[in-house]
Formats: structure tokens, sequence, C-alpha cells
């Protein structure tokens, strides 16, 4: 195995990680607009519990606490993720 051959089977891998998931993150991403287009009940309620928890959007909470304010938002991204 030459240098050239291992520069070549690295630049590969890197391209694979740098594009990797696109197709299932494209496919999830149009599967989470054709929900939300179907349930706008859906839509209203993430909107509702975002604004009440996030008052400032130029401020982003802290992790721990979107963990437990956001509860229907998380639910619900727990579904998507699982379909």
């Amino acid at each position: 195995m030459g240098c050239e051959y291992l520069l070549v089977t690295k630049c590969s891998e890197i391209d694979s990680c740098r594009f990797g998931g696109s197709g299932t993150t494209a496919n999830t991403l149009v599967y989470v607009l054709w929900a939300c287009l179907e349930r706008p009940d859906i839509v209203q309620k993430l909107q509702k519990e975002l604004r009440q928890h996030w008052q400032n959007p130029r401020i982003i909470p802290d992790y721990k606490v979107r963990e437990d304010q956001f509860s229907y938002i998380n639910a619900w991204l727990i579904d998507v993720i699982d379909v």
C-alpha cells in the first residue's frame, strides 16, 4: 500500500463522515414537516410551550432547563425520532 492509496482512503472516509446520514436527516425533516402540516393542533401546542418558557429568543435556555420545561416538545421529538 502506497502513501497515495492511504491518502485516497482517508479522503474517502472523511467524505463518508461528512455526507453520511444526510439522507436520513432529510427524511426526518420531511416527516416532521408532513406531521406538522397534518396536525396543526400539535403545532399550536408546540408554539404555546415555546412561548411560555422561552420569552426572549435571543437567550438560549440551559439544556437542563429545556429538558424540564419543554416536556411536550421533548416527547414530540422522541416520537418523531422513533418513526
